[in-house]
């Protein structure tokens, strides 16, 4: 709504309209401050696939804001936001979120930072609430077509690399149940010594 200095506000000629309006049009605004969650994208990461706690990320809210003429006001970048892994004590999958990648991000109702730095419980750093810098993100949506990955189907259970699979183990078991066959499709290569306990012949 115009006013007589010239200016776009958002409020409309309705919200005058009465008492009632005029209160909901402000408990409206209000409302309107609180974040509860925003599709971001990851401008940078501060981990790369290392074998490593779980670091954090840079993003950019992709919603912009606007003013009342509706013009773009786009979010500044958010910095040092926790990410999701999965993980369960010191067993996880690690794939940290790389520059480009777009997800949700969630944000606390409170402040997270002495939480965030000691990891145990704690009152709020500060007074805020709904702040961009208590968020974390969840990654995760709208991402391009994997080309490294594990899938699960009615088929089975695919896991694909475009360049090497590695298994790292004091040992490592491979079973084929119900008298099935391992197959290997390639030159098979050992660092040492073979021994077979299946009285199967290989079949070519």
């Amino acid at each position: 709504m115009s006013d007589t200095a010239g200016y776009l506000g958002a409020a409309g000629f309705a919200d005058y309209a009465s008492r009632y309006a005029s209160m909901l049009f402000v408990a409206q605004q209000v409302v309107a401050q609180i974040e509860g969650g925003a599709i971001v994208q990851v401008l940078a990461c501060t981990s790369t696939g290392a074998v490593a706690a779980a670091g954090t990320v840079t993003v950019q809210p992709l919603v912009n804001q606007i003013d009342g003429y509706g013009n773009a006001v786009p979010h500044g970048p958010v910095y040092n936001l926790p990410y999701i892994r999965l993980q369960a004590g010191p067993f996880a999958i690690i794939a940290d979120p790389v520059a480009g990648d777009i997800g949700v991000a969630i944000i606390s109702s409170r402040d997270t930072s002495r939480v965030r730095a000691t990891g145990k419980q704690a009152n709020p750093g500060s007074r805020r609430q709904f702040s961009f810098s208590d968020g974390i993100y969840l990654g995760g949506c709208l991402n391009v077509v994997p080309t490294e990955f594990v899938q699960f189907s009615s088929a089975g259970i695919t896991v694909t690399s475009a360049t090497a699979v590695t298994l790292v183990a004091p040992a490592v078991y491979v079973g084929a149940t119900g008298g099935k066959r391992v197959v290997l499709d390639g030159d098979p290569v050992s660092g040492g010594a073979v021994h077979a306990s299946s009285t199967k012949a290989w079949a070519t």
